[in-house]
């Protein structure tokens, strides 16, 4: 019997983060050739689809960013409060479409797992935004504005304000644990 090494372990989860982006990569090309590219409905699946990726793959074999995208920037709040993303988190409460792990526990321990799956929910998000804009790059050299709108617009409420509420969050989070 083979004990497991860390190495093992390793190799392992990127082979499982391959096979499931490999799989969502199948998924999306009939996707393509059944809906076409240059419709509203696939800019809308889409993003459904990688963000089902999104977690599978951060399940199997998290990446980390380095720290400094993380840093807030003093002026964020502000940004953040004026492009509505308050609103747009207490819309997302009403109609239950937020991640249920997020959530704070009591205690400064509770507070440091907040932080942490707050910044794995925002880079998620950031690398399907980032992902998404290429499709984007692609809709507009084969099909024009029109269709890349639909990409664009889908890639904003279902990535770029989840990604402002994760920062808007951790600059209220960064606060309260400052005051501690």
């Amino acid at each position: 019997m083979e004990i497991p090494n860390k190495r093992n372990a390793h190799n392992g989860s990127w082979l499982l983060a391959l096979i499931f982006t490999a799989i969502l990569g199948l998924a999306i090309a009939g996707f393509a050739h059944q809906i076409g590219p240059d419709r509203p409905s696939f800019a809308f699946w889409l993003n459904g689809l990688l963000m089902v990726w999104g977690v599978g793959f951060y399940r199997s074999k998290p990446l980390q960013w380095r720290n400094g995208y993380f840093r807030i920037r003093p002026w964020e709040a502000s940004v953040y409060r004026a492009l509505g993303v308050p609103g747009f988190q207490r819309f997302l409460r009403r109609v239950n479409w937020f991640n249920r792990e997020i959530h704070l526990k009591t205690g400064r321990r509770g507070m440091s797992y907040l932080d942490q799956a707050i910044r794995q929910a925002e880079q998620g998000h950031a690398t399907i935004f980032i992902i998404i804009c290429g499709f984007t790059v692609f809709a507009i050299v084969q099909y024009g504005w029109g269709t890349a709108w639909w990409y664009m617009l889908f890639n904003v409420l279902f990535n770029g304000y989840p990604v402002m509420v994760q920062r808007y969050n951790r600059t209220r989070l960064q606060r309260v644990l400052s005051r501690r």
